[in-house]
């Protein structure tokens, strides 16, 4: 009885052990080197070189939304957690971003509800903490109102603590454009390569033939 225990215990702490990097998979501990790179007493975005997004769509009319994920790093370099919110609003003007797209214009998102944003967040102390937002677009109304554009939104930061200073937004653009043109697919000739042969097998037939009779007659061949 004593062993079958013993046994039991050892499972259990085997599936604690598996099953802790996903209960805090969301907080992960920064590096020595992520620590020495941001300043201390400060939160902000892991940028991994820039604080937007593109997602670029094709029209089908077989989709009825456009779905789409974007993911996020906050990083926490204070001694104590952070608790904060996601929120989405709208960019301050509508207008081209050439560095996304040239001669295209993004206009503001027509309804911030197609934005699904996580429940408040806490960043414990010197961690980071990644989360995906979720957009859903109904296809249809978004190109009723692109205007032969695109869309854009920022995802900004609520903290609960007022002495903290915000971080940057980060800015979602949606590149909407018509259906990819078709390219048709080479021609298949494999099947011609029969009919090619058989005709082929028919001119050398009529031409020795030919030869033949003229041969029969007694008729010179004119070979050179």
């Amino acid at each position: 009885m004593k062993i079958k225990m013993l046994q039991l215990a050892i499972i259990l702490s085997l599936l604690l052990v598996v099953a802790m990097p996903i209960i805090s998979a969301e907080n992960v501990p920064l590096t020595k080197k992520e620590i020495s790179r941001f300043k201390k007493n400060e939160f902000g975005l892991v940028s991994y070189g820039h604080f937007w997004q593109n997602y670029e769509y094709h029209r089908n009319v077989n989709d009825e939304y456009i779905d789409f994920n974007t993911q996020i790093t906050i990083y926490n370099t204070y001694n104590e957690s952070i608790t904060l919110k996601l929120k989405p609003i709208q960019f301050s003007e509508e207008r081209e971003h050439s560095t996304i797209r040239e001669n295209y214009t993004y206009y503001k998102l027509p309804n911030l509800d197609w934005v699904n944003i996580p429940e408040e967040l806490t960043i414990e102390p010197f961690s980071k903490y990644t989360t995906i937002i979720s957009t859903q677009i109904p296809v249809a109304e978004a190109y009723e109102q692109n205007k032969d554009g695109g869309f854009i939104f920022l995802i900004t930061m609520d903290v609960e603590e007022s002495q903290l200073t915000a971080v940057p937004a980060y800015k979602v653009f949606v590149t909407l454009l018509e259906p990819e043109p078709e390219i048709a697919p080479p021609m298949d000739i494999t099947h011609l390569v029969p009919i090619g042969l058989l005709i082929a097998l028919i001119f050398s037939f009529i031409i020795v033939y030919i030869k033949d009779r003229k041969i029969e007659e007694g008729e010179p061949l004119n070979e050179e």
